[in-house]
C-alpha cells in the first residue's frame, strides 16, 4: 500500500508538473535567457523559433536588397566582424560612428532620430502622411505666451492635442504632454520632475537633459544629445481623432526591406510572399516556435488575433509600404519604423516616428535582424552614395536619393525567387525528419523542467 500511494504521488507530481510546464510555455519561451547563457539562447531562437525560419526563408531576399541598396555615407558601418552578434552590439557601434562623425565633420544627421522637430520636418518635406504640425518653439516663454494667448491652439477644432519635447526622444522621458479642449492636461510623471501645472511642466522639461540612461549606450547617446537646443511641436491625433479603432505597430526595415511589425510587446506580423497581407503569431510561448501558426490550431495566436489580421484588409500592406518608403527616404540600412492603423481607413496609415536604436523587444528575431543588418557591411554589398558636404539627412529629400523604386526592387526580388522556385528557405524544418526532432526537443525540455519543478531547484511561478 505504501508503494502504491508513493506511485501515486509521483504521477500526480508529474501530471502538475506537466500542466505547469505547458502553461509555461504556452505563456512564455523565455524566459530561456534566465536559464540558458547567452550563446545557447540564441542558438535555440536560431533553430527553433519562427523568428529563425523567417530568417533563413528571407535571408535570399534581404541580401539581393542589400547588393541593390544605396546606401547614405553617414550610415556606413566599417570594422564590424561576425563577433559583433547582439543587436546592442550593432546599435554602440553605429552611435560611435555618429561621435567621430560630429567630432571630425560636424555632421549632425544623428537628428533624424534625436531631434523630433527635425524628424517631422524631414516628414512633411517628403509627404510622409503623418499628425498634423499645430506649431514649433524654440522658446518655452513664447510657447507658454502663446498659450495663454490662445495663439497656439487658434483655429484647432480636433481634440486633444500633443506637446511633445523635440530634444527628448528616449522613451524614458516621457515627454508628451496630452491637452484636452477643456483646458485639461495630463502627461507621465516623471520622479526626476515635479510639476504643479502646464506652464511648470514646460519650464521643467525646458531645462531637462536628454538622457538614455537605460541603455549600454548612454555615453554615446549623449555625447550627441548634448548639441540639440531644447524646443517643442505640438500635434493633432492621428486621423483627425475619428477613427473607431487604431493600433501602432514597430516595423523593423532592413536595407529598405521590411522584416515584420511588432505590437503590444508580444505580437508579430511578417508579410507574406506577394507582400499583400501579413502572417500574424506570437512573439512568446507556442505561438513563437516552429513557424506552428501556419499550422497549429488559431488559439495558439489568440493575444494577436486583431482586426489588422483580417485577410485581405489591407492594413499590414499600407504599414510595409509606408514603413519601406521612410527607409529609404533616409537611406538608411536599418531603421524602426512606428505607424499608426486605423481600423476604418485601410489605407490611410501614418508615420508616427522611428527609431535607429531601438529596444522595443525582438524575441526569437533577434539574432536573424542582426545578421541581414551586419553581414551586408561585412561583405560590403552595397553602393553609397554621399558624402561630409552633402545635405544632412534630416533635410534631404526623397528625389536626392538615387535608388531604384522601392516596388520595382520588391517584385523583381519576390519574382526571381518565384521563378526559381525558392521561398528563400535552407531550413531542415521544413522535413518531416526536422519536425519530428524539434518536437522531440520541445518534449525534452518540457521533461526537464519537471524535473527541476519536482526537485524544488525551479519556481513554476516565476514570470518573464
Amino acid at each position: 500500500m505504501l508503494q502504491l500511494a508513493v506511485t501515486r504521488r509521483r504521477i500526480s507530481a508529474i501530471v502538475v508538473c506537466s500542466i505547469i510546464a505547458t502553461l509555461m510555455v504556452g505563456h512564455y519561451l523565455p524566459p530561456l535567457d534566465e536559464v540558458l547563457p547567452s550563446w545557447a539562447n540564441r542558438w535555440a531562437s536560431e533553430m527553433f523559433s519562427t523568428g529563425g525560419i523567417v530568417y533563413r526563408e528571407q535571408r535570399t531576399f534581404f541580401e539581393d536588397a542589400a547588393r541593390r541598396y544605396q546606401l547614405h555615407w553617414y550610415w556606413q558601418l566599417k570594422g564590424l566582424t561576425e563577433q559583433h552578434v547582439t543587436f546592442d552590439e550593432l546599435v554602440m557601434k553605429r552611435l560611435q560612428v555618429w561621435v567621430e562623425h560630429l567630432h571630425q565633420f560636424g555632421r549632425d544627421d544623428f537628428k533624424i532620430e534625436k531631434d523630433k522637430c527635425a524628424l517631422i520636418n524631414c516628414f512633411r518635406m517628403n509627404d510622409i502622411p503623418t499628425s498634423s504640425v499645430l506649431g514649433q518653439w524654440t522658446s518655452n516663454d513664447t510657447l507658454i505666451e502663446d498659450l495663454r494667448s490662445g495663439k497656439a491652439l487658434e483655429g484647432n477644432s480636433v481634440w486633444p492635442v500633443f506637446l511633445k519635447c523635440c530634444h527628448l526622444t528616449a522613451g524614458s522621458a516621457m515627454s508628451v504632454a496630452k491637452l484636452s479642449k477643456d483646458g485639461s492636461w495630463m502627461a507621465p510623471s516623471l520622479d526626476s520632475v515635479q510639476t504643479k501645472g502646464l506652464e511648470a511642466w514646460i519650464n521643467q522639461m525646458w531645462l531637462l537633459k536628454p538622457d538614455d540612461e537605460l541603455r549600454s549606450w548612454r555615453r554615446e547617446h549623449n555625447m550627441l544629445t548634448d548639441t540639440i537646443p531644447p524646443g517643442f511641436i505640438m500635434q493633432t491625433p492621428a486621423f483627425s481623432g475619428k477613427a473607431s479603432a487604431m493600433e501602432e505597430v514597430r516595423i523593423e526595415v532592413i536595407w529598405g526591406r521590411a522584416l515584420n511589425a511588432n505590437w503590444k510587446n508580444v505580437c508579430i506580423a511578417i508579410p507574406t510572399e506577394d507582400r499583400t497581407d501579413a502572417e500574424v503569431h506570437d512573439g512568446v510561448g507556442l505561438g513563437s516556435i516552429f513557424a506552428i501558426h501556419r499550422w497549429g490550431p488559431a488559439s495558439l495566436q489568440s493575444r494577436c488575433t486583431t482586426w489588422m489580421a483580417k485577410p485581405g484588409a489591407g492594413y499590414f500592406a499600407c504599414a510595409f509600404a509606408l514603413a519601406e518608403r521612410t527607409a529609404l527616404t533616409m537611406a538608411a540600412d536599418y531603421v524602426r519604423v512606428d505607424i499608426f492603423i486605423s481600423k476604418d481607413s485601410p489605407k490611410d496609415c501614418m508615420v508616427n516616428e522611428i527609431s535607429l536604436s531601438s529596444g522595443y523587444p525582438r524575441w526569437g528575431y533577434d539574432p536573424g535582424l542582426v545578421k541581414l543588418w551586419r553581414d551586408p557591411h561585412i561583405q560590403g554589398l552595397y553602393h553609397t552614395w554621399g558624402n561630409v558636404s552633402s545635405k544632412p539627412i534630416y533635410k534631404q529629400l526623397a528625389a536626392d536619393v538615387p535608388v531604384t523604386p522601392l516596388q520595382e526592387l520588391l517584385l523583381e526580388s519576390e519574382a526571381e525567387g518565384r521563378a526559381s522556385g525558392l521561398r528563400g528557405s535552407s531550413s531542415g524544418l521544413q522535413s518531416p525528419m526536422g519536425w519530428i526532432l524539434c518536437l522531440l526537443l520541445l518534449g525534452g525540455f518540457l521533461v526537464k523542467f519537471c524535473a527541476f519543478a519536482t526537485a524544488g531547484r525551479v519556481d513554476p511561478g516565476k514570470g518573464n
